[in-house]
């Protein structure tokens, strides 16, 4: 005889499914994106993307050696008026051409 009873589904636990209710959430509601998702985005180039951050021309994060980009600062870049990519519809700043 089992401890559960012969027909009793095995339910999650109350900390596997708090854990798959805040992944789903952060999936939902992403706050950051990597560098390489902005040059892939953007279809600029490593150089450009990190003389940006470098220089605080795209408002960024750096945790440890690793660079994260809100939101909000990628929404605002690509409502900069400045330069214009090889694309007529993304602007950058400062003038720079996204290649």
């Amino acid at each position: 005889m089992s401890l559960l009873g012969e027909g009793d589904p095995i339910s999650p636990s109350p900390i596997k499914k708090k854990r798959e209710a805040t992944m789903d959430k952060i999936q939902l509601e992403r706050k950051a994106y990597s560098p390489k998702e902005v040059m892939e985005l953007l279809g600029i180039s490593q150089t450009t993307i990190y003389r940006w951050l470098e220089s605080g021309q795209l408002p960024a994060v750096k945790i440890g050696k690793l660079w994260r980009i809100p939101v909000d600062a990628l929404e605002e870049l690509l409502d900069t008026e400045g330069g214009q990519s090889e694309d007529p519809d993304v602007v950058f700043p400062g003038g720079a051409a996204g290649r």
